[in-house]
């Protein structure tokens, strides 16, 4: 069963499921930003819902999520911050929507069989830092 978060919420502070043992979080319409390391080290989460409103992803805020398997980054989103999903095990596809104007240093690194899609190009562990030159 997945977890909500209520309506109200606007940000999702720093550490603030640090290490949960969540497996599914719906994120709700009305939050801007995720900040630094929020679900840092949660494990067990597989899914995570991130709504159009969200602006920036911040540093570290989904790093080693070992059981992510896919993430979109929808519109309106213009940063991801550095090793926003870093060391996620499991992650295989991140669809980037064109509104990303920065992602930072290893934002993806250590994922291994990952693909990402970008502005029609498509990066894997190969050629991920031709991504990240797109933005130094």
């Amino acid at each position: 069963m997945p977890f909500t978060l209520p309506s109200s919420l606007k940000v999702i502070g720093d550490a603030a499921f640090l290490t949960c043992e969540l497996t599914e979080i719906i994120i709700p319409e009305g939050v801007t930003a995720i900040e630094d390391s929020t679900f840092c080290n949660c494990f067990y989460l597989e899914s995570v819902t991130i709504p159009q409103g969200v602006t920036k992803i911040d540093d570290f805020a989904f790093i080693s999520c070992d059981a992510l398997t896919e993430i979109t980054i929808p519109d309106g989103v213009t940063e991801i911050g550095k090793k926003a999903f870093f060391s996620c095990d499991l992650l295989k596809s991140v669809v980037i929507s064109d509104s990303v104007v920065f992602i930072g240093e290893e934002a993806f690194g250590e994922n291994n069989n990952l693909t990402i899609t970008y502005k029609g190009n498509t990066y894997t562990k190969d050629n991920t830092s031709d991504l990240y030159a797109l933005f130094s």
